[in-house]
């Protein structure tokens, strides 16, 4: 590692340099061959000085415009994320594939209505118009769609959760069938993209990274006085990267939104995980309703095991 890094400036400010595998794979037969061979004098060094290895010199790749994420929850522009990178867990997601994603990420918002009515695709904590009222697990209203998209895939039935409410549950399948989303056609959704199985899973899991990640918009509190943070709090700059209020709102949707497309990219459901995986950057400046509550319903055992963050995030 450390012959083959590049060393792209003064030992004493950048060290061993950077890890370079691409040029240490092509070194590693002769490397091998001078370290196992005890008879040969001939040491690394003296190979590298006679041009058998080669020092790295090659330039450092930079990627200055990539975004993984990025998005607004303004209500005139309430879009999860606008550009995916190509490259994530070192595997690819086509153009198109993309593309399809976003369209189910904005189907929430184009074709449903207010999230206090449609609480399973608005990552909100209850039902509170029309009847019945009740309460809404986000949590499990996301891993159940994630299970919608790769039974989608794989042409099986998807698994429906056993803590999934039946409230929950029908106000899903109410609207997301096996022929479309809240009554329009696959042909419709896709916008002239074929309607392959691929391609109405790709749609069905952006619908889930719009769930899971306006949980942050709808279904939060401030941390110092306990009140409930509006949707239309304010300017779109208050929900964007550079605002500041919130601004750790934005950044837990970014990280949350990057496990999710780890799923996609895998076509595997989505997890209770998913939710913890924020423990990386959450800041406690600001609460998630039934936080706790809902992960306990969906695995108890999980969140035993990482009940410290669930009840710090936790506003009952």
């Amino acid at each position: 590692m450390d012959l083959s890094a590049n060393k792209y400036g003064d030992d004493t400010e950048y060290g061993f340099g950077l890890v370079d595998l691409e040029f240490a794979l092509e070194q590693y037969d002769e490397l091998k061959a001078i370290y196992n061979n005890a008879m040969n004098t001939t040491t690394i060094n003296e190979a590298t000085e006679n041009g058998i290895l080669q020092d790295n010199q090659g330039d450092v790749i930079t990627f200055d415009d990539v975004t993984y994420v990025e998005g607004s929850w303004a209500t005139d522009e309430h879009k999860i994320f606008t550009e995916l990178t190509d490259y994530i867990n070192g595997t690819k997601m086509t153009t198109n594939g993309i593309t399809i994603v976003k369209l189910g990420a904005v189907a929430n918002d184009t074709y449903l209505g207010a999230f206090t009515t449609y609480p399973q695709f608005h990552g909100f904590m209850s039902k509170q118009e029309g009847t019945p009222t009740y309460q809404s697990n986000y949590m499990a209203s996301y891993i159940y769609i994630t299970n919608i998209a790769v039974g989608i895939k794989n042409s099986t039935t998807p698994i429906v959760p056993s803590y999934l409410t039946s409230n929950d549950r029908t106000g899903i399948d109410t609207y997301l069938t096996t022929s479309g989303f809240c009554g329009n056609s696959w042909t419709t959704l896709l916008q002239g993209y074929t309607t392959g199985s691929t391609n109405k899973s790709l749609f069905v899991y952006g619908i889930a990274l719009h769930t899971v990640t306006d949980m942050l918009a709808h279904s939060t509190y401030n941390a110092t006085d306990g009140s409930y943070i509006s949707h239309a709090l304010g300017a779109d700059t208050i929900f964007k990267s550079d605002g500041i209020t919130y601004n750790n709102r934005y950044v837990c949707a970014q990280l949350i939104a990057r496990k999710v497309i780890s799923h996609i990219k895998a076509f595997e459901p989505g997890d209770i995980s998913d939710f913890y995986n924020i423990s990386d950057v959450y800041d406690g400046s600001f609460y998630i309703g039934r936080y706790s509550q809902y992960a306990q319903a969906v695995d108890y055992n999980y969140y035993n095991s990482n009940s410290w963050f669930f009840n710090w995030v936790n506003k009952n």
